[in-house]
This record gives structure tokens, C-alpha cells and sequence, in this order.
């Protein structure tokens, strides 16, 4: 919570170089950092040195607002302080990995404790990464890539294989689906069969082929599951939800772009 005078004076000093370039997510979409830091000044350059990187980036100043933000938002990675007005970032970071939604998002602390008792704590409590203050921003931005990389932050952009429509985007190779950059949970059955009208877009899928593409030929499943499946899938696609068009007595299809007013 309290930091040291020669840290803030470090990152000052810091904060006017900018000699590495974000050529890497320039186009599409910005890999989402949430930094929580009590300390206004630290947590400003932090978010400055960020966004100069084309990061997008959200910041709290403590524990409570941290944890409202994160069940209703996902992001690629978090940096935590270690000593906040009402927590702290280990317990931060062990409540984060008991939430199924974002168990998986990489954590990095970033924290006076430079004792080793201190780092070994941090990193035996979930974290995945511990930077100590001060520090070099050049190095604190290489290790954010790197977990952006460890994770497989995904820019649809550069993934030749993503399916997009609008702004929801399906990632076939990690069964992950996003609307306006936010992860979609989706059961696999829901998964499989948005893939396989998404990929046959303006074309209608009897509840068959549906039902082959979920299971198989050699699974019987009737229509009405498929029905069922294709309803919990509207429900979740929110604003998309009309672009599954019905087509009484045969089956399904995705309206064309064209066809729907985003």
C-alpha cells in the first residue's frame, strides 16, 4: 500500500521513454489488463506505460472494486498490488482461481514485497508472474506479453481460422466464442452447433444435420434437443439472438450480415 519515494521517482523518471512498439496487437482487438494499485500516482503511470503499448486497460483502487469488476468483466491479464486498503493481492489472487469464469486469467503481482518469503508467497497463492518495485517498465512490459503469450490471447485479427460476424467471433480451434470481446460460456453441444451455422451462413440446416454435426451419424438424437439448444443459444447471444433464423418445420439457419442490424 505504501510505496517507497525511490520507486515513485524510478517510474517518473521512466515514464517519457516509450522504446518498445505494440506491433503485435496494433489491428483488432486489445488485449484487456486490469490493474488494481491503491497508490494514484503508481497506478496512473502503470496504466499510462499500458496504453501506450495499445493495451486496454482498467483500473481499481481496491480490493471490493476489483472483485465487482471481475464478475462482470473478463480479461486477458490482471496486475495486483500486494497491499490494498481492504485486501490484499493474495487474497485477491486466491478468490480469482475459485471462480470458474476467470480461474485461468494470468495474474501478475506487482508489489514492494521483494522479500524472498514474500515472492515465493505470491506465486505459491496462484500467481503467475512477481515483479518488484521499483522496476524497469521495459521489463514489466515484456512480461506482460509473455503471459499474454502463455495464455494464447488470441487476436482475431491475426487468426486466420476465426469466424466473425459483427462483433462476435468464434475461435473453431479453442472452442472459444466472443461478443464484443467478451468470452461466451457455451456448452459444447451450443459450440458445435453455432460452428456449423456460422460456417454455412444464409444456408438452412435441417435439425439432422444439426444433430450429426453435435454427436455424429451414429447417435440418434431427435429434433427437440436440437430445439433446446438452439433456444439456451439465443438466450446467450444476446443482441444476436435473431440472427438464428427458424424455418418452421426443417431446421435453422444464420441470417446473412446484411440481414440483421447490429
Amino acid at each position: 500500500m505504501a510505496d517507497t519515494k525511490q520507486e515513485k521517482d524510478s517510474m517518473q523518471g521512466q515514464e517519457t521513454s516509450n522504446p518498445l512498439s505494440n506491433t503485435d496487437f496494433e489491428l483488432g482487438r486489445k488485449p484487456k489488463i486490469l490493474v488494481v494499485e491503491d497508490e494514484a500516482d503508481v497506478r496512473q503511470l502503470l496504466v499510462l506505460h499500458l496504453r501506450r503499448q495499445n493495451f486496454d486497460v482498467m483500473d481499481v483502487g481496491t480490493g471490493n472494486e476489483a472483485i465487482q469488476v471481475l464478475q462482470n468483466s473478463t480479461f486477458d491479464l490482471v496486475l495486483f498490488d500486494w497491499m490494498l486498503p481492504d485486501a490484499s493481492g493474495i487474497e485477491l489472487t486466491k478468490w480469482l482461481r475459485r471462480q470458474s469464469k476467470i480461474e485461468k486469467t494470468p495474474v501478475l503481482f506487482v508489489t514492494a514485497k521483494a522479500e524472498a518469503d514474500d515472492i515465493v508467497m505470491g506465486l505459491e497463492a496462484g500467481a503467475d508472474d512477481y515483479i518488484t518495485k521499483p522496476f524497469d517498465h521495459m521489463i514489466l512490459l515484456a512480461r506482460v506479453r509473455a503471459q499474454l503469450r502463455r495464455s494464447q490471447w488470441t487476436d482475431p485479427q491475426s487468426d486466420p481460422d476465426a469466424i466473425r460476424y459483427h462483433d462476435l467471433v468464434i475461435f473453431p480451434k479453442k472452442h472459444e466464442v466472443r461478443l464484443s470481446d467478451e468470452k461466451l460460456e457455451l456448452t459444447k453441444s451450443e459450440f458445435l452447433l453455432l460452428l456449423a451455422m456460422l460456417t454455412n451462413a444464409g444456408r438452412v440446416l435441417t435439425r439432422k444435420q444439426l444433430a450429426e454435426f453435435i454427436v455424429g451419424e451414429s447417435v440418434n438424437v431427435v429434433g427437440r434437443a436440437v430445439d433446446t439448444h438452439v433456444f439456451t443459444l439465443r438466450k446467450k447471444l444476446e443482441k444476436y439472438s435473431d440472427m438464428i433464423e427458424t424455418i418452421r418445420g426443417i431446421g435453422y439457419r444464420i441470417r446473412l450480415e446484411a440481414e440483421v442490424n447490429a
